[in-house]
């Protein structure tokens, strides 16, 4: 069964990669995004933990708040 577990999470993160056009920065910050799906996120808070300069995650989630894959608020992002 945890071998199954790992399969399934190989496969999301590599759908997660080719959706993202194979940039890692946007691999990264849409991953973390999603590692935590109920958890609104700061920006800088978000960036640190994607390990992604906050005005590149500034850029990279306005673009996935347009796409639909996140959701802005007063309190920050979080995944959609």
């Amino acid at each position: 069964p945890q071998c199954s577990i790992f399969n399934h999470m190989e496969t999301i993160s590599n759908a997660l990669k080719e959706l993202c056009g194979g940039s890692e920065l946007r691999y990264r910050v849409l991953g973390a995004l999603y590692a935590a799906p109920g958890k609104t996120f700061h920006l800088r808070g978000l960036a640190a933990t994607a390990g992604v300069d906050p005005s590149n995650t500034h850029r990279l989630l306005h673009r996935f708040a347009k796409a639909g894959l996140c959701k802005r608020s007063e309190l920050g992002y979080r995944a959609n």
